[in-house]
């Protein structure tokens, strides 16, 4: 998500690399806040709760996420989604690791599966995108192997 949302910044809204990665300092110190006060909370509520209701606030923040285009601002379709998103996420993480340091033999295994998760998803959404793309020059003309104007063409002179 994360990529194609910084695909979306640059070439859709124009951003430069600096200002992509300093659209995302917001989402970063939420993040960090969030983790704080749940690590804390896990002592007192238990992860359960919390991995709950902290799933639902990262899907809520996702969904309005989704809502963003090209017309969108950052103040007004980026800033809020990835704030609600940051508070929904940086809880979850810290609540699973939580559990899995209790559970000291799945720790390896669930940071090697979600990386690997992660790294499927984003390999199939790529292929996805590019058998779209392959249809599409399929059904048109190929811009690379055409000519761009009449002025090749065999019998002029």
């Amino acid at each position: 998500m994360f990529f194609f949302l910084t695909l979306f910044m640059q070439d859709v809204w124009g951003y430069s690399p600096l200002k992509t990665s300093l659209a995302y300092l917001p989402f970063v110190g939420v993040i960090l806040a969030a983790t704080v006060v749940t690590q804390q909370a896990v002592t007192r509520v238990g992860a359960r709760p919390l991995l709950i209701a902290d799933s639902a606030v990262a899907a809520g923040g996702i969904v309005w996420l989704s809502r963003i285009n090209e017309n969108s601002s950052f103040a007004g379709g980026m800033l809020g989604p990835e704030m609600v998103l940051g508070a929904g996420l940086g809880p979850v993480a810290a609540a699973l690791q939580t559990q899995i340091y209790h559970h000291a033999l799945a720790a390896g295994f669930s940071r090697g599966y979600l990386v690997s998760a992660g790294i499927m998803a984003l390999i199939l959404i790529i292929a996805l995108a590019m058998i779209r793309v392959t249809r599409q020059d399929l059904s048109g003309a190929d811009p690379i192997s055409e000519p761009a104007g009449d002025a090749i063409s065999p019998g002029r002179t």
